[in-house]
């Protein structure tokens, strides 16, 4: 695993994630790739298993008092879907049950994204607000990062991708599948934070859960200011929100803080590290 891992941001993400120290993470039904967390479906004709209906039947059943990531919550979702399917007895096991077993704990997984590099010009501008965002650099030493894997076809849930001797089966299957994306996002060289919701008491997965008027609004991983390596403000960034993030920075002293720079030459981004007195 690289030293350090970093986060692509807009200003005001940035300005959110460094005054509270923590960074959002985002679950199945938040995602904007309808791919992602999608295995294999092992029958066509499987019907509710799409993004939207996934989110619906989730907020149904929590609507019912379910609480999710409960044991009862994951038999009312899975039988939902064998009914509405007409699937029978049968589908209780097998590839049936373990694909819409994995689209269920995909529900009770959080995570939040990171890239390798820091002068990724496609990143920068697909995330960093058009260069006029910050890339955030983290310490991965203390956080439980897994590395985003590039594949062609969709992973198939089977007893073929995990250990024989595997204590969680299923948390492995939702694992390895919210790793694992279509080869066309290979530029961004993808690190996650993982977080499932109901292990959240092992420190390095360690995730809390924010509410708004009494209803779940995100989840969020805490993190020191240590943590915080380094800090690259974007080419286009405006003086103004420069002068913002530096004011906030002052608990960040080890951060080291950098410019970055058109390449005059190249197709390529430069870094040029403030000096403390510029800081």
């Amino acid at each position: 695993m690289p030293p350090v891992l970093y986060k692509y941001v807009d200003v005001e993400s940035a300005i959110k994630i460094i005054g509270s120290k923590s960074f959002k993470l985002r679950t199945i039904c938040d995602f904007n790739d309808p791919f992602e967390f999608a295995p294999a479906c092992p029958d066509g004709n499987i019907i509710g298993v799409d993004h939207n209906s996934i989110k619906s039947l989730a907020n149904s059943l929590e609507q019912e008092g379910y609480v999710r990531g409960s044991k009862d919550f994951v038999i009312a979702f899975i039988d939902k879907l064998i009914t509405d399917n007409h699937l029978g007895k049968q589908a209780y096991g097998g590839e049936v049950f373990g694909y819409l077993m994995s689209r269920c704990v995909m529900l009770f997984i959080a995570c939040t994204c990171f890239s390798e590099e820091s002068d990724n010009i496609l990143m920068w501008s697909h995330y960093a607000d058009g260069h006029s965002g910050v890339c955030i650099g983290i310490d991965t030493s203390n956080h439980y990062f897994r590395k985003v894997e590039y594949a062609d076809s969709k992973i198939t849930c089977n007893n073929n991708i995990i250990a024989q001797n595997d204590p969680n089966p299923t948390i492995s299957y939702a694992e390895i599948v919210a790793r694992t994306k279509s080869k066309q996002w290979e530029y961004e060289k993808e690190w996650r934070f993982i977080g499932t919701i109901q292990n959240s008491a092992e420190p390095r997965k360690a995730i809390e859960a924010i509410y708004k008027e009494g209803q779940l609004d995100f989840y969020i991983r805490r993190f020191q200011p240590l943590d915080v390596k380094s800090l690259y403000f974007g080419v286009k960034m405006p003086d103004n929100d420069r002068k913002k993030l530096l004011g906030i920075l002052k608990d960040f002293p080890t951060a080291e803080i950098y410019d970055m720079k058109e390449d005059l030459s190249n197709f390529k981004l430069v870094s040029q590290r403030l000096t403390d007195n510029a800081r």
